[in-house]
């Protein structure tokens, strides 16, 4: 529902990046960068033996809204860089602050990854790659995908939910902001808020000033 997917799907399927070559994106956060990082009880499956790795597929699925196409096989390389982490005996959510002593923490096995690379082919021979890391420092939480096709290119980051970059081999690039007068019916009519406003932009009337 972010109004910049809704223009690149828009742009995809009114045949303005031409045909589809390469899709690639990546999910990328740092917060079990160090090996005493550890997950809070909510979220467990990180680093527990009962899961891990799932938030690559909204990404996937998202290419597969802009784009219409889908997976037909998938090549994954999977790599743990912490077996071993800092398991804390007491309390401790990452980011909290908290400092420990050696003795607060035991030795526990990690049978999850914490990186993967996925290769993907799409049903009209385009070519796609996903990188998943949950080690990447200075990545808080970016969601990131590219789309390049025959004519342009287009791009879009988390990080800066109100910008779509557009790329061209024979004219400037450029940056499509998040504008209802400048978006297409569909981008527009998911749009909450004129532009210079960030989706989200809470609205509150006063009687005082």
């Amino acid at each position: 529902m972010y109004p910049l997917a809704q223009q690149a799907r828009s742009m995809v399927r009114n045949g303005e990046l031409g045909d589809l070559f390469i899709l690639q994106g990546s999910y990328l956060q740092d917060w079990l960068l160090f090996p005493t990082d550890w997950n809070c009880a909510s979220n467990r499956t990180w680093v527990d033996s009962t899961g891990g790795g799932r938030y690559w597929l909204p990404l996937a699925r998202s290419v597969t809204f802009i784009t219409g196409l889908h997976v037909e096989e998938v090549y994954a390389d999977f790599k743990t860089f912490h077996p071993t982490r800092k398991k804390p005996t007491k309390a401790l959510e990452t980011f909290a602050g908290k400092i420990l002593t050696p003795e607060d923490y035991i030795d526990q096995p990690i049978h999850t990854e914490d990186y993967a690379t996925i290769i993907l082919h799409y049903e009209n021979g385009a070519r796609g790659v996903l990188t998943v890391s949950q080690v990447s420092s200075g990545r808080k939480n970016r969601l990131f995908y590219e789309i390049n096709g025959s004519k342009s290119s287009l791009a879009w980051d988390s990080e800066r939910p109100n910008e779509l970059w557009v790329g061209h081999r024979t004219a400037p690039n450029q940056i499509v902001m998040k504008d209802p007068s400048l978006l297409s019916p569909e981008a527009r009519n998911t749009t909450s808020f004129p532009g210079g406003h960030n989706e989200g932009f809470l609205i509150r009337s006063s009687s005082s000033i």
